[in-house]
C-alpha cells in the first residue's frame, strides 16, 4: 500500500521474468481481482495511490515489482507469514 502518492505502479511476476500476471510489460491493468498462483490478488488503484492484497497462501512463488516512473518511492510492503495449522497434530 502506498503512503503518499508518487506515480509509480506495483507489479506482479513470475518466476519467469518475461511473464506478468499484473501490470508490467508496459501494460497497466485496471481496480479488480486477479486469480494467479493460487489464489485471488485484490487490486486497487485510485489516482496514483494502489493497494495489493491477497489472502493466500500461493501456490507458486511470485515476484512483487514497483514500476518507477518517479524518483520517489513511498511504498509500504506489509507481509504476513504462514501461520501454524491450529489442527496439526505436530507440536
Amino acid at each position: 500500500m502506498e503512503i503518499k502518492a508518487a506515480g509509480n505502479f506495483l507489479a506482479i511476476r513470475s518466476e519467469d521474468p518475461g511473464k506478468y500476471y499484473l501490470n508490467g510489460g508496459f501494460i497497466i491493468q485496471w481496480n479488480g481481482n486477479y486469480k494467479l498462483a493460487g489464489t485471488v490478488f485484490q487490486y486497487d488503484r485510485k489516482g496514483d495511490l494502489e493497494k495489493l492484497m491477497a489472502p493466500g497462501p500461493t501456490n507458486e512463488s511470485v515476484w512483487i515489482q514497483v514500476i518507477l516512473k518517479r524518483r520517489e518511492l513511498l511504498t509500504t510492503l506489509p507481509l504476513n507469514p504462514p501461520t501454524r495449522n491450529p489442527t496439526s497434530s505436530r507440536t
